[in-house]
């Protein structure tokens, strides 16, 4: 394929199901991904979707530690890592997928869509490197026998395993930073999961509006072809029945005439250079979606810590009461079959409670600090960098679309013909 094929078909319109082929491209945009690649990006792949025994496969490439990895996988592996990875990981913003769909996910449109954010998905995720070099993606790079099941197998890490991991990995003492400073990212946090609920359904409401968009605008086009061909017809059937068959008088069907030549190429010219400004934006605002999410979901997984340690803390305390009534030989209703044999093992799990309160906390205040010091402003940044892209690009497109139709028609109106027919109008008046 030629580098001209390559960019006609990274930039097809995008096609209601059953209108054939859409041709969502890796190179979707020219910048790749999300319109500002990391040169890390480069390295993963996802292409080249077939059928193998019912099921869609997509080749996938990419690279870690332990160097180059490819092979064949399906998204319902792409899904069980998704949700590996965010119980392994809770609280980093691992990467959104593509949601399943039932059904329709056999159209070709849909799986080359898919492919696109597949493949993105593995782009997000090569940004984190202690999670593309996680045990959960080594599975999913380097299978050893069925991908699912290998994930299933693995346990839920403890409070105190995540907790000594992400210190590792995120490099974070949480015991550094002051009270004053982990109050400040919290609100931070609170201040950025409210924003972005109120801006998810937003969001999903725009990239529907912009897919309809996209589909008028690729309409459009197609429309410009139709209406050129449809002149060139009416001049064959028509028009020369008016003139006698004196090609001469006729704008497009002159076949005497190297400039009618010169016309007809550009009709298919400049039809052929019309491009849809909306399909790059289509694609823009549903990897916005997916990023703002992924955000969101660590967001919200940082919260239920801190319901777990309040809950935790409430279970604490009634075990405490529970041991000064037996202490003091009160009866309740929860203790009245407990004696002094029992506060041995109260004590125990009051102490353990305090350890799982205590990791809870240090759990949470890692995330914190993370968060709010390390993924939000950046991606907020980010955003508008992205945003001035792609609303620069936009422009760019629209501008070329109106430079192509308006210097097609300039030159139709040097034709002869129509000039003619100017001074008779002026005649007649």
């Amino acid at each position: 394929m030629s580098d001209t094929e390559e960019k006609k078909m990274s930039e097809e319109p995008l096609k209601a199901e059953g209108d054939g082929e859409d041709q969502v491209d890796a190179k979707v945009f020219d910048q790749n991904n999300d319109l500002i690649q990391e040169s890390h990006e480069a390295e993963f792949l996802c292409y080249n979707p077939s059928t193998k025994s019912g099921h869609t496969v997509y080749t996938c490439k990419g690279a870690d530690e332990q160097g180059l990895w490819e092979g064949e996988r399906r998204y319902n592996e792409f899904f069980k890592l998704h949700e590996k990875l965010l119980q392994g990981w809770p609280g980093i913003p691992v990467p959104s997928l593509p949601p399943k769909k039932a059904i329709g996910n056999k159209h070709q449109q849909f799986i080359n869509e898919r492919r696109f954010y597949l493949e993105r998905f593995l782009k997000k995720v090569s940004a984190f490197n202690f999670v593309l070099n996680s045990q959960e993606f080594n599975i999913f790079s380097r299978p050893q026998g069925d991908i699912d099941k290998q994930l299933t197998s693995m346990r839920k890490p403890t409070t105190p395993e995540l907790v000594e991991k992400y210190r590792f990995v995120l490099k974070i003492e949480e015991q550094m930073y002051t009270p004053l400073i982990k109050d400040k990212l919290d609100n931070q946090c609170k201040e950025f999961l409210h924003f972005s609920k109120q801006i998810v359904p937003l969001l999903k409401a725009l990239v529907k509006a912009i897919a309809l968009f996209s589909q008028n605008k690729s309409q459009c086009i197609q429309d410009n072809k139709n209406f050129m061909a449809m002149l060139d017809k009416y001049e064959e059937l028509n028009l020369a029945n008016y003139v006698e068959g004196n090609e001469e008088k006729m704008v497009f069907g002159n076949k005497q005439s190297e400039d009618t030549e010169n016309v007809k190429e550009q009709v298919a010219q400049m039809c052929d250079n019309l491009k849809n400004p909306y399909f790059n934006l289509y694609h823009w605002c549903k990897g916005e979606l997916l990023d703002i999410e992924a955000v969101t979901n660590s967001l919200t997984q940082r919260d239920k810590i801190q319901e777990k340690i309040g809950k935790t803390q409430k279970k604490k305390i009634s075990t405490q009461g529970d041991l000064e009534n037996i202490t003091t030989g009160r009866k309740t209703v929860k203790t009245l079959f407990k004696n002094q044999n029992d506060t041995g093992t109260m004590v125990n799990k009051i102490e353990l409670t305090d350890k799982e309160i205590e990791s809870l906390q240090q759990l949470h205040d890692l995330l914190t600090i993370y968060l709010g010091e390390t993924i939000i402003p950046p991606f907020k940044e980010r955003r508008l960098n992205i945003y001035s892209k792609i609303v620069q690009q936009f422009n760019v497109m629209q501008i070329n679309n109106a430079h192509q139709i308006a210097s097609f028609w300039s030159h139709i109106l040097q034709n002869p013909n129509i000039q003619n027919a100017n001074e008779e109008v002026k005649t007649a008046a």
